[in-house]
C-alpha cells in the first residue's frame, strides 16, 4: 500500500513537472519573439540554426525528427532561413532528391548574435537558483526524454491508445497514409468519387437521348 502511495505521488509530481515545463516552453517561444524580433518563428528559426551548428548538415526530415514536427512544418523554417541566406541547400551524397541544409557563415553569426543577446538577458535575469540545483534539472528534463523516446514508449503508447485512436494531422507521420489507404487513393480518390458517379451519369442520359432519338 505505501509503494501505491509513494508511486502515485511520483505521478503527480511528474505531471506537475511536465504542465510547468509546456508553460514554460510557451513562454520561452513568446521570450525568442521578443528578444530576437523575427516573428512568431524566432524560437523555431533559432532552434534550427541551433542543431545544424551542433550536428552538421542535416536534410529536412532529419530535423523534423529531431523536433518532431512534420516535414511541412520544418520546410517553413528552412524556407525562411534559406530567403535570409542563414542556410543553404546543398547536395546529398546518400540521397540524391534529398538535399542537406547547411548552415551559411551569416547563419553562424546570426547565431551567435542571439546568444550573445540570451546570455546578457539570463546574466541580468532574477531567480533564486544555484548553477548545480539548474544543471539537476536539466538532467531531469533529459532522462525524462530518454524515458519518453524509443521503443518500450512506443509499445506502451500503443498499448494504451483508445480504441479507432489515429494520429492528429501535422504529428510526425501524421500524413503518411497506411498502404492500404494509399492503394485506395491512388486507385481512386475518394474526393473525386461523388464527381466521377454524376459524369456517370450524365453520359448515361446523352446515350439514352440520344437512342431515343435515332429510334
Amino acid at each position: 500500500m505505501a509503494l501505491r502511495s509513494r508511486r502515485a505521488d511520483t505521478v503527480e509530481a511528474l505531471q506537475e513537472l511536465l504542465a510547468a515545463h509546456v508553460a514554460l516552453m510557451h513562454r520561452l517561444t513568446f521570450a525568442a519573439q521578443q528578444l530576437h524580433q523575427e516573428g512568431e518563428l524566432s524560437a523555431g528559426r533559432r532552434g534550427v540554426l541551433l542543431s545544424l551548428h551542433n550536428q552538421g548538415p542535416r536534410t529536412v526530415p532529419q530535423l523534423a525528427r529531431m523536433r518532431p514536427v512534420s516535414r511541412q512544418h520544418m520546410q517553413t523554417h528552412v524556407n525562411s532561413l534559406a530567403g535570409d541566406g542563414y542556410v543553404e541547400l546543398v547536395d546529398n551524397p546518400a540521397h540524391r532528391r534529398s538535399r542537406l541544409v547547411r548552415l551559411t557563415a551569416q547563419g553562424e553569426q546570426a547565431l551567435e548574435q542571439m546568444r550573445q543577446r540570451e546570455a546578457a538577458a539570463f546574466a541580468q535575469l532574477r531567480f533564486a537558483f544555484s548553477a548545480s540545483q539548474l544543471r539537476a534539472a536539466s538532467a531531469v528534463v533529459r532522462g525524462l526524454r530518454e524515458a519518453l523516446t524509443g521503443p518500450p514508449w512506443a509499445l506502451l503508447a500503443e498499448s494504451l491508445r483508445p480504441p479507432g485512436g489515429s494520429r492528429r494531422s501535422g504529428s510526425p507521420r501524421a500524413d503518411a497514409a497506411t498502404p492500404r489507404a494509399r492503394r485506395f487513393d491512388a486507385r481512386r480518390p475518394a474526393a473525386r468519387r461523388p464527381r466521377a458517379r454524376a459524369a456517370r451519369r450524365r453520359k448515361s442520359g446523352r446515350k439514352s437521348r440520344d437512342n431515343a432519338g435515332r429510334s
